[in-house]
Formats: C-alpha cells, sequence, structure tokens
C-alpha cells in the first residue's frame, strides 16, 4: 500500500498535518511487516518526493514514525501525473519491495485538480492496467470531480470519495469506510456476496440548497454502495431514483435500466438543483402515486423499498406527515434515519413505522451515511426483508441530515 499525499500550496500546513494523521490511523488498522502489509509513501506537489519505499520499515512503529517527519512543500503546482509516474515505475517494483503475489493499493489524497489531468488520467490508467487498486480522495471545494472519476478503480462508488474538508478525512466513520475496502481487496473480497432478494426499489434524493454540493455528491455515492448490493436486471432487483427540494423530478423509473452499469452512471448524473424549499411531501406523493406504478415497471408481487435522503426539516411538515401516514397506510414500512445535532426528532417520529426504535435512528455525522457498518445494515434489512412479512409491501427508508 503507498499512500500519494498532496503538499501542494493550496493546502495550508496545518491541513497537510491533518492529512498526515489519516494515514497514521490507515497504517494503524493493518498488520503491518515485512511478511505482511508493506507501507510506502509520495508527497508531491511542483516536485515529487519520494519519502519511504515499500521495503524501507519494517514495523508499524517506524512506519508511523516516518510519516510523521514527511513535510510539507508547498509548491506551486499540482503535478499529480508525476507522481503516479513514480509509482508506477519506482514504488511498485521489485527493487522497492513489491510482491508479485500480494495486491497493491494506491491512496491518493488531494485538494483540487492536477496541472495537467490528460497527463495525470494518462498514468492514473498505466496503473490500474499493471493491477493497482486505485482510491480517489477529494477534499474541499475545489476538487476536480471528472479527473477524480477517471483515476479510481471500479466500482467508483467503492473507490472514489470527496469530502467537504480535512476534518471528514480524520472521522474514525471515514477511516473504517476506506480499511474496509482495502482490506477486501488484501484479502481477496472485492465479491461480496451479492443481495438475491428480488425486490423494486426508488430512491428519492433531496437535492436543496440547504444541502451543500459536496454533500449532495456523497448522497450519490451512498445511492451507488447500495445499489452496488443488488443483483440488477429487469428480472432481478430494479432500480428507480426521484430528485426533489422546491420542484420534483423523476430521474429515471424501475423498468428504465437493465443493468447495473446504466443505472451506476444514471446515478452519476443526477444534477444538483439547490432548491429553496424542501417539499418532502410532494416527493412522498411522486413516489406513491407513480413511481411504484405498473406503467412505470413496478411489479404487485415484488417487494417496494423506497430510500429517501433529506437535509431535515421539510417545508411543510403537516403535508409530509400526512402524505407519510397514507404511505404507511398503504402497507409501507418507513425507516427514518437522521444525521447531525438539528434534527427536528418530531416530524421523524411522525414519518417513521413503529416502534420507532427500531424505524428511527440518528447519525452524528454526515460522513457515517457511507460508513461500511451502517451501510451494511441498511442492505441487511433490504436484503433479508427483515420485519418485512407481506409480498408486495413498500418499505420507506428515510435517511436526514445537517450540513
Amino acid at each position: 500500500m503507498v499512500f500519494v499525499i498532496d503538499s501542494s500550496s493550496s493546502i495550508w500546513e496545518p491541513n497537510f498535518k491533518q492529512q498526515l494523521q489519516f494515514v497514521q490511523q490507515m497504517v494503524n488498522t493493518f498488520d503491518v511487516s515485512q511478511n505482511k502489509t508493506r507501507i510506502g509513501a509520495i508527497n508531491f506537489s511542483n516536485r515529487v518526493v519520494r519519502e519511504f519505499h515499500l521495503k524501507t520499515h519494517d514495523s508499524k512503529e517506524r512506519v508511523l514514525s516516518a510519516i510523521s517527519e514527511v513535510e510539507y512543500t508547498a509548491g506551486d503546482s499540482t503535478n499529480t501525473n508525476e507522481a503516479l509516474m513514480v509509482l508506477r515505475t519506482e514504488y511498485f517494483t521489485e527493487w522497492s519491495g513489491d510482491r508479485s503475489d500480494v495486491p497493491n493499493i494506491a491512496i491518493l489524497l488531494t485538494d483540487g485538480g492536477s496541472t495537467l489531468m490528460a497527463e495525470t488520467v494518462n498514468e492514473a490508467n498505466l496503473n490500474k492496467e499493471t493491477g493497482v487498486s486505485m482510491f480517489a480522495v477529494g477534499i474541499g471545494h475545489t476538487v476536480n470531480e471528472e479527473e477524480l472519476t477517471l483515476i479510481a478503480s471500479a466500482p467508483k462508488a467503492d473507490f472514489m470519495y470527496i469530502l467537504e474538508n480535512v476534518t471528514e478525512l480524520q472521522t474514525e466513520a471515514f477511516t473504517q469506510l476506506i480499511s474496509h475496502q482495502a482490506c477486501k481487496i488484501l484479502k481477496n473480497d472485492t465479491n461480496e456476496e451479492m443481495c438475491k432478494r428480488i425486490v423494486d426499489v426508488v430512491f428519492v434524493i433531496d437535492s436543496s440548497r440547504s444541502i451543500w454540493i459536496t454533500y449532495f455528491k456523497q448522497q450519490l455515492q451512498f445511492v451507488k454502495q447500495l445499489v452496488n448490493a443488488f443483483d440488477v436486471g429487469q428480472g432481478k432487483t430494479r432500480i428507480g431514483a426521484i430528485n426533489f427540494s422546491n420542484r420534483h423530478m423523476t430521474e429515471f423509473h424501475l423498468n428504465a435500466y437493465d443493468s447495473k452499469e446504466d443505472i451506476l452512471n444514471a446515478v452519476s448524473n443526477v444534477q444538483y438543483t439547490a432548491g429553496d424549499m424542501t417539499n418532502t411531501f410532494d416527493a412522498l406523493r411522486l413516489l406513491r402515486t407513480e413511481a411504484f406504478s405498473e406503467v412505470n415497471g413496478d411489479r404487485s408481487d415484488i417487494p417496494n423499498i423506497a430510500i429517501l435522503l433529506t437535509d431535515g426539516e421539510s417545508s411543510n411538515m403537516a403535508s409530509t406527515v400526512k402524505e407519510a401516514q397514507l404511505t404507511r397506510e398503504a402497507g409501507v414500512t418507513i425507516f427514518a434515519i437522521g444525521i447531525g445535532d438539528k434534527i427536528i426528532k418530531e416530524e421523524l417520529e411522525q414519518i417513521a413505522s413503529s416502534p420507532t426504535s427500531d424505524y428511527m435512528h440518528v447519525l452524528e455525522t454526515f460522513t457515517e451515511l457511507q460508513a461500511g457498518d451502517f451501510v451494511k445494515r441498511i442492505i441487511d434489512l433490504a436484503c433479508k426483508g427483515k420485519n418485512f412479512t407481506y409480498m408486495g409491501e413498500l418499505s420507506l427508508l428515510v435517511l436526514t441530515f445537517n450540513c
């Protein structure tokens, strides 16, 4: 595993040090030695600094010490292409300590676009062609999402992440998320058991302006993580999506796409509308009256699951509660999950099915939405049909957070 750390001047020195702390947190999750996991590090800006190779340090303590000594260079350009070339031609080589029978993982940290995007993408592709699993982690508002998408390995939902700031980088939930994905590679366990339960799933995605665009994109990442867990096809699980704020629109219906790849691409193309209202009640009405209809691909003999993501209090609580009640009366099981310290618990309680101890949950931070344990919990409920006693019933998961 090699960490590729951005040290350009756009990253302030305190933030650079927080990157190093994240690297140390990651190292602490692995069993490090020359016979087990080996760690290397590259520091880059206008120049590339070869901090230490895979064979340099033979213990976790020495690796952690070496990371603490990595210096901030404050270069005036971001030559990611050169860092990735060094990664490929020097680090993942036998001379550097690379082992041909062990998976290779690179974790790139950057706060913006590279100076030469075409060269960067080319070098990333060359790395991936040699078998390197590329994680691309972007931090802040100046991240080039298109470039990160092209750098990261597939599926992008597992290998590309965009964070609002370096503080999120250091959360335990995010460290666990990346460690979990890396461990799957090291254990040759990238193909987790897929959910074989056949369901019709519609994601209802909040796009109001109270959700910053970075967090909106993280919603899409969460959606893609869940999509990846299902066996998708018109004869298997079907997926649909609704996007809402002051207005609502159907992004794609249950019968729109036949393959997981097409659905993941469609999710990536969902646009942030930044509406000035959160008309959750309209989204619930559209969900109940149109999304789960035969003409749009709903199957009467297949369980229906809707996953609603929202940023908190709706624009009209009374109407939202009424629509939630109508949905429950139609046989809907509603999960209400709030994130942050400004959650309107009263509204969540009236949206959620009973008992609320099972169907209403509050997460402390937004990053926890993508944490492996939380995602797995939601997938297990949807896949196993826990507490879903009737075929054709509609199960609704509500996730809400504050930015």
